[in-house]
């Protein structure tokens, strides 16, 4: 039997091939126990694998990842972690098993390695709200300094179904994040309890002009779940309209529909007065236009640049302006703001 071949490469191959057949391959299972003993560390982490696709049989393996959460090895300890919330829903109703293997799982969260420590968090969102005995735990790894652990981090909070009163001064410093991937996962985690987006609103606005798209998409998604035009400004919405990015402009217009901002006096009052400033730039000679849409596009109002932007589409559409004069114009301002006015 090849299990037990002298060659690791003949073992692993055994133990690929019982992966593929998933549960049919149950009856393997305590020979797949004894290779987490194995010399070699490939076979030993081919067999958590495989044992991970062994659900009916989770209360038997178990116990023998929990031990390997105690390795020495970090890949161990990992595979072991991933493994472990992989049989999650093998235990859909056993409380008593999931919390036990929440509090293996938590001693994790102080690994050395960062990897490890990246695996037990995202073990422990699959535990859902079992999990929530972690959250002191938890709420110091958003001043982690790997991204890594910030985004694993928020994923964790959000899978275990948090409660609104964790949603406060912890994920506030989240939506400044460096990396946008941690701020859109926050802006993820804020949407998916809405009755707390409110308390958020003041800090989830600014995001409306993040330089990423994907997260002035989430942010507008958020703002939606919350459905209360009266907390939004029409002013931080229109431009968006306008977005150089067809997702973000789409979601703006859907955004707009949905909450009726279109019947608002200050949406009309808006629009009228961006349609009366891009008339009267397409009236002015070359040079005219174009010093006033530069003027526009350093300024701090996203409504002002944004006309800015739609008003130097039309210069070059009607071909007032070279390119090398739009190219000119572009270098005066803001990388941000020649970045969406270059796609504009």
């Amino acid at each position: 039997m090849q299990l037990k071949s002298p060659k690791p490469d003949l073992r692993i191959q055994a133990v690929e091939r019982l992966g593929e057949m998933g549960e049919t391959a149950k009856v393997a299972v305590p020979d797949l126990l004894l290779l987490l003993q194995d010399v070699n560390l490939d076979v030993q982490i081919t067999a958590i694998k495989t044992l991970s696709e062994m659900k009916s049989q989770a209360t038997i393996i178990e116990p023998h990842l929990i031990s390997l959460l105690k390795h020495t090895h970090p890949d161990l300890r990992g595979y072991a972690a991933r493994s472990l919330g992989a049989l999650a829903d093998s235990r859909r109703n056993d409380i008593a098993r999931k919390k036990d293997i929440v509090f293996h799982l938590s001693k994790l969260l102080d690994d050395r390695y960062l990897y490890v420590r990246v695996e037990a968090l995202s073990a422990l969102r699959s535990m859902g709200d079992d999990a929530q005995t972690i959250i002191p735990q938890l709420l110091p790894l958003f001043k982690s300094p790997s991204t890594s652990v910030r985004f694993a981090a928020i994923g964790t909070l959000r899978g275990i179904g948090q409660s609104d009163r964790f949603l406060t001064v912890e994920l506030l410093p989240l939506l400044k994040d460096a990396d946008p991937m941690v701020r859109l996962a926050t802006l993820d985690t804020i949407g998916s309890t809405p009755k707390s987006i409110p308390y958020f609103l003041p800090h989830i606005t600014p995001l409306l002009k993040d330089p990423v798209p994907e997260i002035r998409a989430a942010t507008i998604e958020a703002l939606v779940e919350m459905r209360n035009p009266n907390a939004i400004s029409v002013r931080d919405v229109l431009p968006l309209l306008f977005d150089s990015n067809s997702s973000v402009s789409v979601r703006a217009g859907k955004m707009i529909m949905s909450l009726k901002l279109e019947d608002s006096p200050e949406f009309r009052t808006e629009i009228q007065k961006v349609n009366r400033d891009l008339e009267a730039i397409s009236k002015l000679p070359a040079e005219k236009a174009i010093a006033e849409i530069r003027s526009r596009l350093k300024n701090s109002d996203s409504l002002i640049q944004a006309s800015a932007r739609i008003a130097l589409f039309n210069l070059g559409r009607t071909a007032k302006v070279t390119p090398s004069q739009i190219s000119t114009l572009l270098n005066a301002v803001d990388p941000s703001v020649w970045t969406r006015s270059n796609e504009s």
